[in-house]
């Protein structure tokens, strides 16, 4: 909710500052993957979208055994943005 809080008031870096926290510290993979999904939305707001298009990547690509990748709904709506910012940067 920290996060969304200050998306909301378009202060994108405490927003990216507060979703990486959740990556970070939380285990939950779906949690996860949504802060992933905010972080991609602020840097594609900034227009940064090789920074976006990492972020969406990492995602959707578990780095260990450990991880799990998203759940379906999540991992589509992760892939969609992906496809975009390919569009965009053609």
């Amino acid at each position: 909710m920290i996060g969304e809080t200050y998306f909301h008031q378009n202060n994108l870096e405490k927003a990216r500052r507060a979703y990486r926290r959740v990556i970070d510290e939380h285990s939950h993979p779906a949690w996860q993957a949504r802060a992933a999904l905010q972080i991609g939305k602020c840097w594609e707001l900034e227009a940064r979208w090789d920074d976006a298009r990492q972020v969406y990547a990492a995602a959707l690509t578990p780095t260990d055994d450990s991880q799990s990748p998203p759940d379906e709904k999540l991992a589509q709506q992760l892939a969609a943005r992906l496809a975009w910012i390919d569009q965009q940067l053609r």
